[in-house]
């Protein structure tokens, strides 16, 4: 009989420490840079139902071309969403802090 693999043990670690964790809704497109040097982190179209776990890192940042395709969990707890369906959202500062109190997207 077939098993299932299971998820490897460094992928499911990094998932239970990560503070932050985004959740694709819908199709969204996600970059994550540092926050001054805008040096590359990571990034990808992530699918509806994707999740990635954000480092715990107090430089990074987050575009997003679909900013109420994602769901953004804090320590376990949803945040508002950081902008309406469709809209493009650059510079989000990830950091838990200012993404708890809204105030993460500079104005």
């Amino acid at each position: 009989p077939a098993t299932a693999t299971p998820e490897p043990a460094a992928t499911t670690q990094a998932a239970t420490d990560a503070r932050i964790v985004l959740k694709a809704v819908r199709d969204s497109w996600v970059e994550v840079r540092k926050q001054v040097t805008d040096e590359w982190v990571w990034g990808k179209l992530m699918r509806a139902g994707d999740t990635y776990a954000v480092p715990d890192r107090d430089d990074l940042k987050m575009k997003t071309g679909d900013a109420g395709g994602l769901e953004i969990t804090v320590d376990g707890r949803a945040i508002p969403p950081i902008g309406a369906s469709g809209e493009v959202v650059r510079n989000v500062v990830l950091d838990p802090e200012r993404l708890k109190a809204g105030t993460a997207i500079p104005q």
